[in-house]
This record gives structure tokens, C-alpha cells and sequence, in this order.
């Protein structure tokens, strides 16, 4: 997963393997990084999948 945008320290968007939008949450998750960074799948405690509509 690599970030694309940090909502704050423990929540942000990022871009899974199939370029598809993820809302993850964690403690810390996005501390210190920036965007297009790899995200360290073992803070995940929550993800949010986003479904896009027509």
C-alpha cells in the first residue's frame, strides 16, 4: 500500500495493489510520512474499502 493522503497521524488514504482507494486507520500509521510512501501493513487496525459509483 502507498500513501496518498494523511487525514492526520492515525488516519489516511492511501492506493492498494490494484490502485484501488483504501481509508486505513492505525496508531501512527502516518507519522513522519509523505505522500507516495509505503504504508507498514502491521499498524493497520482498520480499513475501509471505497466502492465507486456511477
Amino acid at each position: 500500500m502507498r500513501l496518498k493522503k494523511a487525514f492526520n497521524n492515525n488516519a489516511l488514504l492511501a492506493l492498494d495493489e490494484n490502485e484501488e482507494e483504501v481509508i486505513v486507520m492505525g496508531k501512527g500509521i502516518a507519522f513522519g510520512k509523505k505522500s507516495g510512501d509505503r504504508i507498514d501493513e502491521s499498524l493497520i487496525q482498520k480499513s475501509l474499502f471505497l466502492i465507486k459509483v456511477n
